[in-house]
């Protein structure tokens, strides 16, 4: 879980105007309860835009909530900060919210530099080639394991499948109970679970906390 980052958008705004006088969740102290370690307001600008998630990345042993306070539709000269962007149009003549930006881009058009920013084909592709190394020296030295792990990515069934749930079938017909829905449910999942060592039906499950 150490992994998880999660941004929680802090603008004030719901879709029908302030929050202030009627959301009185304490959203930074909930999740530090929860267990989460919590950047509790975060100012994002373009400037500052990796450093939370880089002291999210910082911790490993939990997941991590960064509470991040921000203008909903920021820019928008008669429209920032309210309600209405939401669903109302921002009108040419009065919002043009691209003009503050320094260098006008005409609608509808991806500048070059954010796919140049969110293009990661070489980073991926080095990962992945030291990924599929370190796979080969674990598939020589684990070769069941190895060639059951390529069966489950690939969406195959295992091997005797079919035969098992013939099998399974033939003793559920023999006995020809009435039972309840779930109670069907749960005679399935316990009877396919063996035969499927990586669903989570076949996994053991704590008892429930009263």
């Amino acid at each position: 879980m150490g992994k998880l980052i999660a941004l929680y958008d802090d603008n004030g705004i719901s879709i029908d105007g302030k929050v202030k006088g009627w959301f009185t969740d304490d959203t930074p102290k909930r999740f530090e309860a929860y267990g989460w370690h919590v950047i509790p307001r975060w100012t994002a600008t373009t400037s500052m835009r990796w450093t939370a998630p880089s002291r999210g990345q910082g911790v490993t042993d939990r997941p991590s909530l960064i509470c991040c306070k921000t203008v909903i539709g920021k820019g928008s000269p008669n429209k920032a900060g309210s309600h209405d962007v939401h669903g109302a149009a921002l009108a040419k003549r009065k919002s043009r919210p691209r003009a503050r930006r320094s260098a006008e881009i005409p609608p509808f058009e991806v500048p070059q530099s954010v796919y140049d920013g969110w293009d990661a084909r070489a980073r991926g592709a080095a990962s992945e080639g030291e990924w599929n190394q370190r796979f080969a020296a674990y598939e020589k030295q684990h070769t069941l394991a190895a060639a059951d792990f390529r069966r489950r990515m690939a969406g195959e069934l295992p091997a005797g499948w079919r035969a098992h749930c013939d099998t399974l079938l033939a003793q559920i017909g023999a006995k020809a109970e009435t039972i309840a829905t779930r109670k069907a449910s749960q005679n399935a999942i316990e009877g396919l679970a063996p035969a499927l060592p990586n669903s989570s039906a076949a996994r053991p499950i704590s008892p429930a906390r009263t």
